[in-house]
């Protein structure tokens, strides 16, 4: 079976997708002047705010001590009552 589709970009879509263009190149070049465990720290809590966020569309509840314990048993490869270690686990991959 073969699906056909179609994609039209609309004006308003090509002016915000060109914003988000901008502001990414402007992310990247601040990201040069940051130091490493500012972009660690930067990356982790995104990351945490992502999950939770995920979490509370789906109608799980999870905190952010939660969510940051799991990031910090990545490096277990058997979590045992680790909350959250597998969903983490899928972001970071």
């Amino acid at each position: 079976m073969v699906w056909q589709t179609f994609f039209y970009y609309t004006d308003e879509m090509v002016e915000l997708l060109t914003k988000i263009m901008q502001e990414t190149t402007k992310l990247k070049l601040q990201k040069q002047y940051l130091p490493d465990i500012a972009l660690e720290s930067l990356y982790f809590s995104n990351m945490v705010d992502e999950i939770i966020a995920t979490n509370a569309i789906e109608g799980v509840n999870s905190s952010k001590r939660e969510i940051s314990k799991a990031m910090d048993k990545q490096k277990n490869k058997n979590p045992k009552n680790v909350r959250f270690w597998f969903v983490v686990n899928k972001y970071k991959s």
